[in-house]
């Protein structure tokens, strides 16, 4: 892995989640919301993966799930509020 990777990854996952988020209905900006919470996730491990550091990392799958998990949730439950909010636009 190179940090070039986490780039394209936060792009296309942004870009891809923003675009579901566009289409309109309010099921919509949910699956977009959750789409930018796994690319965030996605783009963070990615990057922590490109460290060259002095040792062996290791992963605790369960938490990092987690994390993703949790991740998606809130992105879509921030999405979901913004939609609903109509003076915000």
């Amino acid at each position: 892995m190179v940090t070039t990777d986490t780039l394209l990854t936060a792009i296309a996952a942004t870009t891809f989640g923003y675009f579901i988020c566009s289409q309109g209905s309010r099921w919509y900006a949910g699956v977009g919301g959750a789409m930018l919470g796994l690319g965030i996730g996605a783009m963070h491990f990615t990057g922590m993966s490109a460290l060259i550091v002095p040792g062996t990392m290791t992963w605790d799958w369960p938490l990092v799930l987690a994390s993703i998990g949790f991740g998606a949730l809130l992105a879509s439950a921030a999405l979901l509020a913004f939609h609903r909010n109509q003076s915000m636009r």
